[in-house]
């Protein structure tokens, strides 16, 4: 993933250089700090404001404005507000749409709680890099070495352990890896249709949504091959 330059407007999920706390706390606790979040989310309303509280705290430890981190999730809010249409909007054979005002505490919070997920998911990008999650996730620079219950086992079981975990790290940051990668590509492909006087609308979504996913199963097949030629085979 490309970082960007302080002054740049930094893509959707992408990189932003920058120093604190925020940039300097392992990468392996920043994600397990966003599942955290996530099943907040999720649980009740009081695990909602919780989470969205400490959300909006740490993009201000990291000197990021809490709003920036939605840019790029206007599908995920339309989406957020179909889902509650469809809850609150009771609808019965003979009669007209009628609004069920008891259902919509809970479809309120469902909608934001994927707001949430989205910012949390943003934020861990935008003070990670991706070489930061897999070296984390496959146990390099760790100062502690080896688990202490795998220093009296053979070598050979180390190597394995190892390996194993080397490829659990790989495929699991390639997964997390794809949103930045896809609003990367989003961007480009945008800035080149509105570079020959495209407009909005859907005829955009209609020329770029195809392009975009033939790029993203480019991109896809060409990290494979660079993999395979490595010896590296997930």
């Amino acid at each position: 993933m490309k970082a960007v330059s302080s002054g740049a407007k930094p893509p959707p999920f992408g990189y932003r250089p920058g120093r604190g706390p925020l940039y300097r706390c392992p990468a392996l606790v920043k994600l397990l700090a966003l599942l955290l979040l996530s099943v907040f989310a999720y649980t009740s309303v009081p695990g909602l404001a919780i989470a969205a509280l400490g959300l909006g705290g740490a993009a201000l430890i990291g000197g990021i404005r809490p709003w920036t981190l939605l840019r790029g999730g206007s599908p995920l809010v339309f989406l957020a507000l179909f889902f509650l249409l469809l809850r609150v909007i009771r609808l019965e054979a003979g009669a007209l749409p009628a609004l069920d005002t008891a259902s919509l505490p809970g479809a309120l919070a469902q909608s934001l709680s994927m707001l949430v997920s989205f910012a949390a998911g943003s934020l861990l990008f935008t003070v990670t890099t991706m070489k930061e999650l897999r070296d984390a996730l496959a146990g390099r620079g760790s100062r502690a070495g080896p688990a202490r219950g795998l220093r009296s086992c053979p070598a050979r079981l180390r190597f394995r352990f190892g390996l194993v975990r080397f490829r659990f790290g790989l495929a699991f940051t390639l997964m997390l890896g794809f949103l930045p990668r896809f609003f990367e590509i989003w961007e480009t492909a945008n800035l080149a249709w509105q570079a020959r006087g495209g407009r909005g609308g859907m005829r955009r979504m209609a020329v770029l949504i195809p392009l975009v996913t033939e790029l993203m199963i480019e991109t896809a097949f060409n990290t494979s091959e660079a993999l395979e030629a490595r010896g590296l085979e997930l």
